[in-house]
């Protein structure tokens, strides 16, 4: 099992009823997103996930045998457990994800 860098794990924040997913970018980690989570919980009391796409935050030899269907199982994985009715997967290549 490889282990996972220093804050790179995943993060939740349970909130109200609106729900927001926040994803780092290919080659990043949840480290680059977790204030930006954090905020939105503390400020609005938003229920925020922000799943490690797999590959992501632990070697390059890992990252090279994942895929992006890969992270794209993760992220529809995290729209799904996001509160239902009022959440929005706002960017283009997660249209699918909307609810």
């Amino acid at each position: 099992m490889v282990s996972v860098l220093t804050d790179a794990e995943p993060f939740s924040f349970k909130g109200n009823d609106i729900g927001v997913l926040v994803i780092h970018g290919f080659t990043g980690t949840t480290q680059s997103m977790r204030y930006l989570g954090t905020e939105l919980h503390k400020q609005f009391g938003f229920t925020v996930e922000g799943p490690r796409l797999p590959g992501h935050g632990t070697s390059p030899d890992d990252m090279e045998t994942t895929t992006y269907l890969d992270c794209s199982v993760t992220s529809r994985t995290c729209c799904r457990i996001l509160p239902r009715g009022r959440v929005r997967c706002s960017s283009p290549a997660f249209r699918w994800a909307e609810l």
